[in-house]
């Protein structure tokens, strides 16, 4: 039935990340050590810092690694989070503001 729905191609596996999993995961191998090598290197480095690190190390090794999709994937993933923050925060000005009298 996956097969029929498109979700399987014939050979057994998904065919949504071009059958790159290896890749995938080599990414995030350097990804992890990267960061982790950052934190213990400089105890103190906030989470932002590591966050900038890990796109950068991305941004460098999706082209290497001919990973096309996965930089769309963090722009899409970017933009949720935006969105995201941006309605938790025009419902927080809107649930502070004195419009109703029981507020």
């Amino acid at each position: 039935m996956l097969i029929a729905l498109g979700w399987i191609d014939r050979r057994g596996y998904s065919g949504r990340f071009e059958a790159k999993w290896l890749l995938a995961f080599a990414l995030a191998g350097v990804l992890a050590v990267v960061t982790y090598g950052i934190s213990h290197l400089w105890p103190a480095v906030s989470p932002t810092l590591l966050i900038i690190a890990a796109l950068v190390v991305t941004l460098a090794f999706c082209p290497i690694l001919q990973l096309r999709y996965a930089l769309a994937a963090i722009v899409a993933l970017f933009h949720d989070v935006l969105v995201t923050v941006g309605f938790f925060r025009s419902l927080t000005r809107i649930s502070t503001c004195r419009l109703w009298p029981r507020c």
